[in-house]
C-alpha cells in the first residue's frame, strides 16, 4: 500500500461500514450484477486467483478454516473471506500465517472500493449492501497479496450470495438445515437450492448436507451443470477420544488416512466436518474418482488438525466457561451432544447456560432442545443490540415456559446488559462449581469473547 493511516481514519471507516444496512432489502444484497459492474471498474481485482467456494447451513466456517489450515500446511499461501467476525472487523479477511487484514490495509480497500462506488452512482449505480461492500475489499487486498488460494465462504444463502460472481476450483456445500428461512425459505429443499446456486459447470462438487433430500437437489443441479460429484457421506470414520485428544481416520473409496488427531475438548462432529474438507483438498490438487489416491500428505493433514482452533465454536475460555455460536436448531443440537459427551467425563459440575438469539432464528425450538437435552442449574438471559435483538425480559418467560414443558425448573434471570449478566453468571458458576455455556448467537459469542479477557 502507498501511504500510512492513522487509527482514527480506520475507525472512521470501520463505523462507516457497520452503518450500511446489514439487511438491505431484506436480502442484504443489491444484485451480483451491480456487484460485477463495481469489480469492473476495480479492474476485476482477484480475477486470476484460484478459488474455493464453501456454502452450508452448519459447519462451513470450521470446513473453510480446516481447507485453508490443510492448504497452508502443504506449503500454499492461503487468503480466507469468512463472516460474521466476532471481535474485529478484520477477522473477515485473512491471510493464514500473516493474520487479518492490517488497519491501514482495510483502510486502503475501503477506499478503493468506496471510489468505485461513487463512479459508478455518477451514473446511475446503485451501492453495494453491507456484505458486499465488505466482499469486494477482500478482492481488492487478495488481488494485491497474490495467495496461492483464496477460500471464500458464503455469507447468506449461496445462489445470489455476493461470494457467487467468483468461478471456483470446487464448490464445497456442508450441512443443510432450516435458518435464515425468510430469507432462504421454510423448506429443506428450498434452503438446499439456494445452496446448490453455488455450483458451477464443469466445476467438481464436494458435499456432505446430512439430508438425503438435499443430496438429490445438488446432484441433480451437478449433472445439470456437467460437474463431477463427491458425496463425503460414504466416507467412514474411525475415532478415539484419549485425555481429551480426539483422535481419528478416515476410509472411503477415494482416499485412507489415519493417526490424525484434534485438539484437547474438540467436538467429535467436526470429524465429519474433516472428512469434507480432506475431499476438497484431495479434488483440488489433483485426485481421481476411480482410484484410492496416494496424493494426499498425510503429515500436513496431521499438522492441519492438530492446529485446528476456531474462537467461538465450542472455545474454551476459561476451565470452567465454554464459548459457542450455536445460533439455529441443527447447530443446538450439536451443541448438546457435544456437551453430553465433552464435559460427562471431564467434569461433575451441572450446567449453567448464557443466552441470547436473534429474532429471525427459530427460538422457540433452540429453547426446547436446550431445556429438554442438558441439566441445567440456571440460565442467564441477556439479548444482542440492534433491532433483531429478542428482548430479554419476553426470552426469559419463553425460556421458563420451554422448562416446564420439559418438567424441569431451574432459575431463570435476566438481564440487557451482557458485561454483567457474564460477570455473575462467571462468579456464581465458578463458586458452585459448575461449567457456565454460552450460546444462542456468535454476536454474543464475540462480545463474551472480548469481555472475557477482562475478568478475573
Amino acid at each position: 500500500m502507498i501511504y500510512r493511516r492513522n487509527k482514527e481514519e480506520y475507525i472512521e471507516r470501520v463505523n462507516a461500514l457497520l452503518a450500511i444496512p446489514k439487511f438491505a432489502n431484506g436480502r442484504n444484497k443489491s444484485g451480483n450484477d451491480n456487484l460485477r459492474e463495481i469489480l469492473k471498474l476495480l479492474g476485476e481485482p482477484g480475477r486470476d486467483l484460484r478459488f474455493i467456494h464453501v456454502a452450508g447451513t452448519n459447519g462451513k466456517g470450521s470446513v473453510t478454516r480446516m481447507i485453508g489450515g490443510i492448504l497452508k500446511e502443504y506449503g500454499f499461501n492461503v487468503g480466507l473471506f469468512t463472516s460474521p467476525h466476532l471481535v474485529s472487523i478484520n477477522e473477515r479477511i485473512e491471510l493464514l500465517g500473516a493474520g487479518a487484514i492490517s488497519d491501514e490495509d482495510f483502510s486502503d480497500c475501503y477506499d478503493a472500493v468506496k471510489a468505485a462506488i461513487d463512479e459508478h452512482e455518477k451514473n446511475g449505480g446503485m451501492p453495494l449492501s453491507f456484505f458486499e461492500f465488505l466482499f469486494a475489499m477482500a478482492m481488492v487486498y487478495f488481488g494485491e497479496k497474490k495467495p496461492d488460494y483464496v477460500v471464500l465462504e458464503t455469507g447468506l444463502g449461496g445462489m445470489l450470495d455476493a461470494t457467487n460472481v467468483v468461478t471456483p476450483k470446487v464448490s464445497v456445500i456442508t450441512s443443510i438445515g432450516l435458518d435464515h428461512t425468510r430469507y432462504l425459505g421454510d423448506t429443506i429443499e428450498q434452503v438446499a437450492a439456494e445452496k446448490a446456486g453455488i455450483i458451477k459447470p464443469g466445476v467438481p462438487v464436494v458435499y456432505n448436507t446430512g439430508e438425503p433430500v438435499a443430496d438429490i437437489i445438488i446432484e441433480t443441479r451437478a449433472s445439470e451443470a456437467g460437474s463431477e460429484c463427491f458425496n463425503t457421506a460414504f466416507i467412514s470414520e474411525q475415532h478415539d477420544r484419549t485425555g481429551g485428544i480426539l483422535r481419528f481416520s478416515l476410509r472411503g473409496r477415494w482416499f485412507n488416512t489415519g493417526g490424525l488427531s484434534f485438539p484437547e475438548n474438540t467436538p467429535l462432529y467436526q470429524t465429519e466436518n474433516a472428512m469434507t474438507a480432506v475431499t476438497a483438498v484431495w479434488v483440488l490438487t489433483g485426485g481421481n474418482s476411480d482410484r484410492a489416491s496416494d496424493q494426499l500428505d498425510e503429515e500436513a493433514l496431521k499438522r492441519a488438525f492438530a492446529g485446528f482452533g476456531f474462537p467461538g465454536r465450542m472455545q474454551w475460555l476459561k476451565r470452567y466457561v465454554v464459548c459457542d455460536g450455536a445460533h439455529n436448531p441443527d447447530a443446538v443440537e450439536r451443541l448438546v451432544k457435544s456437551l453430553k459427551e465433552l464435559h460427562a467425563d471431564r467434569y461433575g459440575q451441572r450446567i449453567r447456560l448464557m443466552f441470547a438469539v436473534s429474532s429471525d432464528k427459530d427460538y422457540e425450538t433452540m429453547l426446547r432442545q436446550l431445556a429438554e437435552g442438558l441439566d441445567l442449574s440456571k440460565v442467564y438471559v441477556t439479548e444482542i443490540s440492534g433491532d433483531r435483538a429478542v428482548p430479554c425480559d419476553y426470552l426469559a418467560a419463553e425460556f421458563t415456559l420451554a422448562l416446564s414443558r420439559a418438567g424441569k425448573k431451574c432459575p431463570v434471570v435476566y438481564g440487557s446488559d451482557i458485561k454483567e449478566e457474564l460477570i455473575l453468571a462467571e462468579s456464581e458458576a465458578r463458586e458452585a462449581g459448575d461449567l457456565l455455556v454460552v450460546a444462542g448467537s456468535l454476536y454474543l459469542a464475540g462480545e463474551v469473547i472480548k469481555m472475557d479477557g477482562e475478568l478475573i
